[in-house]
């Protein structure tokens, strides 16, 4: 399966989800059907969604689909100017080391 037959696949599925959301909407504003029509696009809805991570998960686990992880920000130090002369010049992260070894007290001023 390509790229683009993938993204189709999924358009698809969302947008089938929402007509039947909406579906439903409109036949629970206006009463017609008698709320058969509302429970049969609510259910048609679900079973979609239901349908849509199962194919999800199908692709997933034989290897067309492969989740990647989240964009990590990268690792920054901060200086903060205290006004204990013994803290100048140490990161915030060596601020808190020290902080928690001296009791759990966590000192930070700006």
């Amino acid at each position: 399966m390509s790229h683009t037959q993938f993204k189709l696949l999924i358009f698809v599925f969302m947008i089938l989800i929402v007509f039947n959301l909406f579906r439903g909407l409109y036949f629970l504003v206006t009463g017609k059907g008698g709320g058969k029509n509302t429970a049969r696009s609510l259910t048609w809805r679900i079973g979609l969604s239901f349908l849509l991570f199962l194919v999800l998960m199908g692709l997933k686990l034989s290897g067309v689909v492969e989740p990647h992880a989240l964009n990590e920000a990268p690792t920054t130090t901060v200086n903060i100017k205290t006004t204990d002369k013994k803290d100048d010049g140490k990161t915030l992260e060596e601020i808190q080391q020290q902080d928690d070894n001296s009791g759990g007290r966590v000192r930070l001023k700006q």
